[in-house]
Formats: C-alpha cells, sequence, structure tokens
C-alpha cells in the first residue's frame, strides 16, 4: 500500500463528473399480458436535483417486470444508482518513482491492484 504524501505520489485529484449523474427515469415495461406500463420517477432535491444541473433523463426500457408495482420498485433503485456520484480518483506519480512491474525491487507484478491511501482533511480514500 502507497500513503500520500511519500516519494512515489506526486498529487491526486478527484475528478468525478457530475454530467454522468440522472435524476430523472423514463421507465417503460411490457407486462406479460402485453400490456405496456409507464412511470416517471426523479428526484428534484438535494445535490442532484434540478436546481444544480437542471433535468437530466435516461429512458429505460424493462420486459420483464410484471406489474405496475414491480416497475416501481425496480425504478427506485435504478434511480438510487443513477444519482450516486462515482469517484474518480486520479493520481500524479513522481518521475522514477515507481519502478515498472517484473524488474527487481518492483514488489508487484503487472496483474496487481495498487492501493493508495490518502489523508487530506475530509478526503480519506
Amino acid at each position: 500500500m502507497w500513503e500520500y504524501p511519500n516519494g512515489k505520489i506526486r498529487d491526486f485529484s478527484d475528478g468525478s463528473i457530475p454530467v454522468e449523474t440522472r435524476n430523472e427515469l423514463a421507465l417503460v415495461g411490457s407486462a406479460p399480458n402485453d400490456i405496456l406500463l409507464r412511470q416517471r420517477v426523479s428526484k428534484d432535491t438535494g445535490a442532484t436535483g434540478y436546481q444544480l444541473f437542471g433535468r437530466r433523463q435516461e429512458p429505460l426500457y424493462f420486459a420483464w417486470v410484471r406489474d405496475a408495482d414491480e416497475l416501481a420498485r425496480v425504478g427506485a433503485l435504478r434511480l438510487a444508482r443513477a444519482i450516486r456520484a462515482e469517484p474518480d480518483l486520479k493520481v500524479l506519480l513522481y518521475a522514477n518513482g515507481v519502478l515498472p512491474p517484473g524488474v527487481t525491487g518492483s514488489g508487484y507484478a503487472l496483474g496487481d491492484r495498487v492501493r493508495i491511501k490518502i489523508k487530506r482533511g475530509i478526503t480519506d480514500f
């Protein structure tokens, strides 16, 4: 595990893009007896609401729902996932601070997962 600050990690930044979040879903489903189901679920308040980002809609089609209650349940789950901010951590390393994988003294192979611990204020990755 590498820790920040040290001789390998120069800086980091959190590059999550709020444009990728969706705060409204247009849901369409077809029930087994050929009934077309339609619903619209949205979150219009909070950090992902219309006031900050406007309306960001995504249409979703579900061919396997049985009724309107199941469409509402699945829609609420997908909306909770759509408004979640996904962190995108970018790490800037020092030049020649990390040995290539496989050389003597590198300590890791090409397929290994590198863990980085960063403590800076309230940020803790």
